[in-house]
């Protein structure tokens, strides 16, 4: 991918999204951090006598193997293969560092730059998905194809739901392009973030079925 290809992907989409225009070029001049996604700790006083029954710091590793055991309970895999990371954002890092080298890794268009970034910086190749309004966002299948065809492994990189549009994959939707990755020995990585906020009829968990991966965020 070239320079010239990767500021026209920035064009479509912020002119689509002009708050990720905003965002790059001026939201950190704004007073309030709108970026972040954690938050500070409440003042105890807002609390009132509750504040002595809280623990309000961060959990200490003792806390990790209850952790494990609620997500796999949650998502119903197999407790080893829960990875619990410092949010979202580390476990794609993860994800990236160990799957990226030598594969093609197809990612969306519009939708959460930093994941292309993490495509363009690590894979092989990169491949766009283009989501058209016209089409209520859906998943183009035409350019999932022309991907899937290329040299292997071949991940799908994806937001469930989509991000920004909240576009949501079918259950068979999901499980079929997880089939489709892993006939290339790639997978399906699933960002779900937001899952919690998606419709029941939406709230397929990709985890559930093999070749895929699954970050989401607490």
């Amino acid at each position: 991918m070239t320079a010239s290809t990767a500021s026209n992907e920035v064009t479509s989409s912020t002119l689509l999204f002009p708050y990720a225009r905003w965002l790059r070029e001026e939201g950190f001049r704004s007073p309030y951090c709108l970026t972040a996604s954690g938050l500070p700790a409440p003042d105890p006083a807002l609390l009132g006598a509750a504040a002595d029954l809280l623990d309000l710091g961060p959990a200490s590793l003792e806390a990790l193997p209850a952790v494990e055991a609620r997500l796999s309970e949650l998502f119903g895999v197999r407790r080893e293969q829960v990875l619990v990371t410092a949010g979202a954002s580390g476990a794609m890092l993860v994800v990236a560092l160990a799957l990226f080298p030598g594969a093609c890794v197809a990612t969306e268009l519009p939708g959460f730059e930093p994941l292309r970034v993490l495509a363009r910086l690590h894979a092989r190749e990169t491949a766009l998905l283009r989501r058209e309004p016209a089409n209520g966002f859906a998943l183009p299948r035409n350019e999932l194809e022309r991907a899937l065809a290329g040299p292997g492994p071949v991940h799908v990189l994806l937001c469930q739901p989509h991000n920004p549009t909240g576009a949501l994959l079918s259950a068979d939707e999901l499980a079929d392009v997880a089939a489709r990755a892993g006939k290339t020995g790639g997978l399906l990585i699933s960002n779900e973030v937001y899952m919690e906020f998606a419709p029941p009829s939406g709230a397929s968990m990709p985890s559930t079925w093999p070749p895929t991966r699954s970050p989401s965020a607490a």
